[in-house]
């Protein structure tokens, strides 16, 4: 059990990255993977053992500044986004958005769809108006309006995917 929950968190976290949702995950995978060998190797106060580890742990990425899974998460899909800016040749030099060139960016839908998620991740999590600030995707050329119809990150052709 422990292995199919490591192996889907890992599979999980290499497609999306760390997100808020994902850092509290691996919290409580922590919390149940010690609660497993607390169980297996002590039989008396491992209740007490249990709870506390919860606590200390779950409480660790809550309430300590700095350290929040919220900021941890910005973070991180903060240099995703920037990397994945930089292997589309789609940032200038100030860090804003930059006219992308159809041949560099034809071909990369993958990557296309991986810097959407991460800016619309980032664009509920720090605001709409910090991330036009700080990136100002408001040219015509944006990647983020590039049309990547009929492509499917899962393979589906257009005429055979019906959504529902």
């Amino acid at each position: 059990m422990l292995v199919l929950f490591w192996w889907g968190l890992i599979k999980r976290v290499s497609s999306y990255s760390l997100t808020e949702d994902t850092i509290y995950l691996i919290a409580t995978g922590i919390v149940f993977t010690l609660s497993t060998i607390i169980l297996a190797l002590k039989r008396h106060n491992s209740l007490r053992l249990i709870m506390w580890s919860t606590v200390v742990c779950l409480g660790a990425i809550t309430f300590v500044p700095g350290i929040t899974a919220k900021k941890l998460a910005e973070i991180v899909q903060t240099q995703r986004l920037e990397r994945l800016m930089d292997e589309l040749g789609v940032r200038d030099e100030n860090g804003h958005f930059a006219p992308y060139d159809n041949k560099k960016v034809q071909g990369n839908e993958d990557k296309i769809y991986e810097l959407r998620e991460a800016y619309y991740y980032l664009e509920q999590s720090i605001g709409y108006q910090e991330m036009d600030e700080k990136y100002q995707p408001t040219h015509e050329k944006n990647i983020l309006n590039y049309d990547t119809y009929p492509y499917n990150r899962y393979g589906y052709d257009s005429e055979e995917y019906i959504p529902y």
